[in-house]
């Protein structure tokens, strides 16, 4: 995140008042996405608790996949709090009180689906927060590199595919989910999914 809150202040020159909810909206999708392929290639990643060139490789590739998802939360919490015209403790209410209400949300999320159905469903609040951004018409532009940037100028299909990924992932045996947790091999069949189809086959 204090990459991003960096970033924000290299180039003030180009994040602006004027391109607010264009910028706030691009880096709420980008971190959407970014959380899913973040989520993919976790998963494909096994570290042992070895010591080895090859495990500090591996837990530095770990380190940078997780980091980026934040990089661009960072952009959009520093962008709110430096470029809104409204008071600095008025907007940090909001972001402390957003807080609040995402912890009660991934408990929410937790009690229904597994971890990594609950990250999907995340990105899925974010591109959701990203169209209420795009939709406050507040400038225009995207900070985003073209081609990728065009992505992100599409929340609201963005919000559909992540929503439609959480709850798939969520109620499939075969979905995403770490292939080593701990050192030990990881089984879907210890998922929520696998409790819940076991108990209302019982009932």
């Amino acid at each position: 995140m204090t990459a991003g809150a960096v970033l924000v202040y290299v180039r003030g020159d180009r994040f602006t008042a004027d391109t607010l909810s264009a910028d706030l909206a691009s880096s709420a999708a980008a971190f959407a996405v970014s959380i899913s392929l973040s989520l993919c290639a976790q998963v494909t990643l096994a570290p042992a608790m070895v010591l080895s060139a090859s495990t500090a490789i591996v837990f530095t590739e770990m380190a940078l996949v997780m980091a980026t998802p934040f990089f661009f939360s960072g952009v959009a919490i520093t962008l709110a709090l430096t470029r809104s015209p409204l008071s600095v403790g008025r907007v940090y209410g909001v972001d402390l009180a957003g807080a609040a209400l995402g912890c009660l949300g991934v408990i929410g999320f937790l009690d229904i689906v597994d971890a990594p159905s609950a990250i999907l469903l995340t990105g899925a609040v974010a591109a959701a927060a990203a169209a209420l951004f795009a939709g406050s018409g507040r400038g225009h532009g995207n900070w985003i590199p073209q081609g990728f940037g065009a992505v992100l100028s599409r929340p609201r299909m963005i919000f559909l595919v992540m929503a439609a990924l959480g709850a798939a992932n969520g109620s499939t045996l075969h979905g995403i989910q770490p292939i080593v947790v701990k050192v030990a091999v990881e089984g879907r069949d210890r998922s929520l999914v696998y409790e819940r189809s076991i108990s209302s086959h019982m009932t």
